[in-house]
């Protein structure tokens, strides 16, 4: 070993806890707002709810939150981010080494790497861990937060054990009053969901009955049909026709709303044949696809509403994984929590059905995003991301300090400087041997 070596291995933990700590005061002294409108991008009313749990294990939660509201490419940029750091690491261990580290023992720390990433992926995605809340301002109690897309295990693609009583307490753990279950062509799911209501709205989350299926090619949620509506499907497929004579029979038409990702130029609309046009558009979907289709998408989607009149809404598309509410639809129903729940649904679709555009404000997490340049380009191009991959980081590396309360921070300094320190005191010299 080369002399100085230990000394300076024991200075690294402690010279990467003071810069955290200058990143997370620099975050402090020029704040980002948790939460902002999506439609404006202004800071939003309201503030994340975080329990004593969330608090305490504050890097991991929000480190978890933070991949959690990554678009697909974003996750891209985060691996490339990751394995620069590895073999920067890896180059100057060997360099410091005394001898040469062999290629089975390098294959050994590349494999205990990737392990170790995959445990993170997989343990937000499995583990359950305390949930960041929306919590609005407490003298306002008309306003109601909803979600308008999530599934449970009677999706084929639903997590197995997802129940509706499940679906429910994630719901309410993330500070959501309303959830629609929009399982994918069945109403098994809603069905169970509502049997649970309560019977005042204000008495705990609400479950409400929709359906997602096919219209014109894009999937579509329906909200307010129940099983008693599998007259106006054909299959898989919303059935113009069947829509249309059960809405001249008196039926109220059901709220269509357009999910994403999709494609925005066969959006069903007044004037085009066979379909029925949309009321809605999702503005916010979690998953990563959707992220990436809302941030790609996001100056053509408020045009669409703008011009058609379409109430702008986000969805978790929950299906079950993960512990991160990255958006909630936020009305305003005077009394609501009076209301039984099916008065509430009644109220909900009017309001959309009335207000459209106006009806509903999304209020999602701040979260960084590609550049809106380099998301246009050609996707996988690699101009493109050689260009918005740096930004990228830097915003999200960013955020993740300037984003935090100081309650969160004053729990990263703890977590940090307790692991620098005992790790600096496991490096230091455990005295000097004995002469003969």
């Amino acid at each position: 070993m080369h002399a100085g070596d230990r000394p300076q291995s024991r200075r690294t933990p402690l010279a990467w806890a003071g810069g955290l700590t200058a990143l997370l005061f620099a975050g402090a002294a020029w704040p980002v707002a948790p939460l902002r409108d999506a439609a404006t991008g202004a800071a939003a009313d309201g503030h994340l709810r975080l329990s004593p749990a969330f608090v305490a294990f504050a890097p991991l939660n929000n480190t978890l939150d933070a991949l959690s509201l990554l678009s697909v490419r974003e996750h891209e940029a985060v691996w490339l981010l990751l394995v620069a750091i590895y073999i920067g690491w890896r180059i100057r261990r060997r360099a410091r080494a005394a001898a040469p580290t062999s290629r089975r023992q390098e294959l050994s720390v590349t494999a205990i790497a990737l392990g170790c990433l995959v445990v993170v992926y997989a343990g937000g995605a499995l583990v359950p861990r305390p949930m960041a809340a929306l919590a609005l301002p407490a003298q306002d109690s008309d306003l109601v937060t909803i979600d308008f897309h999530s599934h449970t295990d009677a999706s084929h693609d639903g997590r197995p054990g997802f129940t509706a009583a499940r679906n429910r307490a994630w719901h309410a753990a993330a500070g959501f009053d309303v959830a629609y279950i929009s399982d994918h062509f069945t109403f098994a799911g809603a069905e169970v969901g509502t049997r649970g209501n309560a019977t005042r709205a204000g008495d705990g989350t609400v479950l409400l009955s929709a359906i997602e299926c096919l219209e014109g090619g894009e999937h579509v949620n329906l909200l307010g049909v129940t099983a008693a509506d599998y007259e106006m499907f054909n299959g898989r497929y919303l059935a113009a026709r069947a829509v249309e004579a059960v809405i001249a029979a008196g039926r109220t038409r059901p709220v269509i709303v357009q999910t994403i990702p999709g494609t925005l130029g066969q959006l069903p609309k007044p004037g085009m044949l066979g379909v029925v046009p949309v009321t809605a558009i999702e503005l916010s979907d979690a998953a990563p696809r959707g992220l990436s289709d809302g941030d790609r998408n996001r100056t053509r989607i408020l045009a669409l509403a703008d011009s058609l009149g379409l109430a702008l809404v986000s969805g978790s598309d929950n299906h079950g994984w993960g512990r991160t509410a990255a958006a909630w639809s936020v009305m305003r129903v005077p009394g609501w929590r009076a209301l039984p729940p099916e008065r509430l649904e009644q109220h909900i679709e009017d309001g959309i059905r009335t207000q459209g555009r106006h009806a509903v404000q999304v209020i999602e997490r701040t979260r960084p995003q590609w550049p809106t340049r380099a998301a246009a380009a050609r996707p996988g191009g690699w101009r493109a991301d050689a260009i918005g991959a740096p930004r990228f980081l830097v915003q999200f590396i960013w955020q993740l300090a300037a984003t935090r309360s100081w309650s969160e921070r004053a729990s990263w300094l703890v977590w940090t400087w307790s692991i620098a320190v005992l790790v600096a005191v496991r490096r230091a010299p455990r005295g000097r041997p004995t002469p003969a």
